[in-house]
C-alpha cells in the first residue's frame, strides 16, 4: 500500500510526517477550489532526487538552509487555521515547486494565472504537476475554471472530516462489520 493510505482513511486536514503514515488532525477547513491538471508528467523519483541533491546554483536547491517555514510559522499557520482567520492564505508552502518550475515554467504560469484570478493560495499539489488555488466562494472558484479557458481543470469543494467519513460509510454500506467503527471494517475479512 501507498504511504499516503493512512492520510485517506483519516480524512480531513492533517499534518502527515515522515512518508505520511504518521499524522495529526488540523482544524477543519473548509472552502471552493479549482484544480488544474495540466497533463505534464513530473517524475516524483526525480522531484525527490532534486529535494536532496546539494544547491548547485542559488535557484536549484528545493528547501533552503534557513527555511522561512520553520516550527513558529507552522504555529502560527496552525492557529490561523483555528480561527478561519486569513493567514492561513498566505501560509504554507510546497518545497518542491523551485525544482520543478524550473523545469516546467508552464507550471509555474498555471500557477500565476491561478493567483491572477484570485487564488489564495495557489500552489502545486506534491511533487507535482497538478495546481490547485482556493476562492472566497463557490462562485469565485466557478469563474475563475471559466476564465482559464482550454486548461484541464476542475471545480471543487472541500468537506469536513465528519462528511468525509459519511460518505464512505454511504458508499460502503452493506459491506461492513458495523457502522460505527473508523476505519471501517469489512464484513468478509
Amino acid at each position: 500500500m501507498g504511504s499516503d493510505v493512512p492520510f485517506f482513511l483519516h480524512g480531513g486536514a492533517a499534518l502527515g510526517l515522515g512518508r505520511g503514515t504518521e499524522l495529526y488532525p488540523l482544524p477543519e477547513l473548509r472552502g471552493a477550489g479549482v484544480l488544474v491538471t495540466p497533463g505534464i508528467h513530473v517524475s516524483t523519483a526525480e522531484a525527490y532526487a532534486a529535494l536532496h541533491r546539494p544547491p548547485l546554483a542559488a535557484n536549484e536547491t528545493l528547501t533552503p538552509r534557513s527555511s522561512p517555514f520553520d516550527t513558529g510559522s507552522f504555529q502560527a499557520f496552525t492557529w490561523a487555521l483555528e480561527s478561519r482567520g486569513p493567514l492561513w492564505k498566505t501560509l504554507g508552502a510546497n518545497d518542491f515547486e523551485t525544482a520543478v518550475f524550473a523545469r516546467f515554467p508552464q507550471l509555474k504560469l498555471l500557477k500565476t494565472r491561478l493567483r491572477n484570478l484570485g487564488a489564495r493560495p495557489a500552489m502545486m499539489t506534491g511533487s507535482g504537476s497538478a495546481i490547485f488555488g482556493m476562492f472566497e466562494s463557490r462562485e469565485g472558484a466557478v469563474g475563475a475554471l471559466e476564465r482559464l479557458g482550454n486548461v484541464p481543470a476542475y471545480q471543487f469543494s472541500l468537506v469536513s472530516r465528519s462528511q468525509y467519513r459519511r460518505s464512505w460509510l454511504r458508499r460502503l454500506e452493506g459491506h461492513l462489520q458495523t457502522d460505527e467503527t473508523w476505519p471501517p471494517l469489512s464484513r468478509y475479512v
